[in-house]
Protein backbone atom coordinates (compact mmCIF):
# COMPACT_ATOMS: atom_id res chain seq x y z
CA UNK A 1 0.00 0.00 0.00
CA UNK A 2 2.99 2.28 0.23
CA UNK A 3 4.23 1.91 -3.17
CA UNK A 4 0.47 2.54 -4.16
CA UNK A 5 0.16 5.72 -1.85
CA UNK A 6 3.94 6.90 -3.55
CA UNK A 7 3.12 6.22 -7.30
CA UNK A 8 -0.63 5.76 -7.60
CA UNK A 9 -0.09 1.87 -8.62
CA UNK A 10 0.92 -0.85 -7.41
CA UNK A 11 0.42 -4.69 -8.65
CA UNK A 12 -0.64 -5.51 -5.66
CA UNK A 13 -3.78 -3.23 -5.86
CA UNK A 14 -6.72 -4.84 -8.09
CA UNK A 15 -5.13 -8.22 -8.43
CA UNK A 16 -5.41 -11.40 -6.60
CA UNK A 17 -2.91 -12.58 -4.56
CA UNK A 18 -2.14 -16.22 -3.08
CA UNK A 19 -0.91 -15.30 0.66
CA UNK A 20 0.07 -17.61 3.48
CA UNK A 21 -2.49 -16.80 6.42
CA UNK A 22 -2.52 -18.09 10.18
CA UNK A 23 -5.94 -19.98 10.98
CA UNK A 24 -8.04 -20.35 14.37
CA UNK A 25 -5.84 -23.28 15.27
CA UNK A 26 -2.61 -21.56 14.44
CA UNK A 27 -1.78 -23.49 10.95
CA UNK A 28 -0.72 -21.93 8.09
CA UNK A 29 -3.03 -22.04 5.16
CA UNK A 30 -3.20 -20.28 1.74
CA UNK A 31 -6.05 -17.96 1.16
CA UNK A 32 -6.82 -15.44 -1.54
CA UNK A 33 -6.54 -12.10 -1.30
CA UNK A 34 -8.18 -9.24 -3.85
CA UNK A 35 -7.56 -5.51 -2.23
CA UNK A 36 -9.10 -2.71 -4.02
CA UNK A 37 -8.07 0.90 -3.17
CA UNK A 38 -11.95 3.28 -2.96
CA UNK A 39 -12.23 7.23 -2.58
CA UNK A 40 -15.21 8.11 -1.01
CA UNK A 41 -15.78 11.98 -1.24
CA UNK A 42 -16.23 12.22 2.73
CA UNK A 43 -14.15 9.52 3.63
CA UNK A 44 -11.08 9.89 1.15
CA UNK A 45 -8.84 6.98 0.39
CA UNK A 46 -10.02 4.03 1.72
CA UNK A 47 -9.00 0.10 0.69
CA UNK A 48 -10.80 -2.67 0.59
CA UNK A 49 -9.82 -6.20 1.12
CA UNK A 50 -11.80 -9.40 0.01
CA UNK A 51 -10.49 -12.86 1.71
CA UNK A 52 -11.39 -16.22 0.68
CA UNK A 53 -9.80 -19.56 1.12
CA UNK A 54 -8.87 -21.24 -2.18
CA UNK A 55 -11.25 -24.47 -3.04
CA UNK A 56 -9.44 -27.73 -0.72
CA UNK A 57 -8.26 -30.23 -2.40
CA UNK A 58 -7.71 -34.05 -1.21
CA UNK A 59 -4.32 -35.25 -0.96
CA UNK A 60 -5.12 -38.48 -1.75
CA UNK A 61 -7.27 -39.74 -4.30
CA UNK A 62 -9.11 -42.62 -4.42
CA UNK A 63 -10.74 -45.17 -7.04
CA UNK A 64 -13.45 -47.02 -6.60
CA UNK A 65 -11.18 -49.78 -9.34
CA UNK A 66 -8.82 -50.35 -6.29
Amino acid sequence: MHVFLRRGYSHFIDANQFLLAQNKLGFLTVILLFVKALVDLRQGLMFVAFIKAPVKVPLTYDTKDG
